[in-house]
């Protein structure tokens, strides 16, 4: 079998990337704009606050184009962690429904 993948000749394809580390403020603005606090839309937000490409600041709307390669690859920098590490992270989090946090107390009695 052979498979061949067509690049959109739309697509971002930026040389250089950027990337200053997030503060809150740009965690707090990218959830404003998304109404989210994860996502592909949010980390998109967040990447358009901190990140210029190939010297410029672009907005969301703009990233939508990277590629999918490129967009995990500038998220695994961003996030600072590996992107499978993070889902297992995740998927491990979702799978515990017993309502423990680390600290070992129920998030009702962490809450008092």
């Amino acid at each position: 079998m052979q498979i061949k993948v067509k690049k959109p000749e739309n697509q971002l394809k930026p040389k250089e990337v950027e990337i200053n580390e997030p503060l809150m403020d740009d965690v707090i603005l990218a959830e404003r704009v998304t109404g989210k606090t994860d996502g592909v839309d949010f980390q998109l937000a967040l990447l358009s606050q901190v990140g210029t490409f190939d010297g410029q600041k672009l907005p969301m709307e703009d990233l939508r184009r990277l590629s999918m390669k490129d967009f995990l690859s500038i998220s695994q920098e961003l996030l600072g962690m590996d992107i499978a590490a993070l889902l297992k992270e995740l998927v491990s989090q979702s799978s515990d429904s017993s309502g423990k946090v680390d600290s070992g107390t129920t998030q009702q009695e962490g809450c008092q």
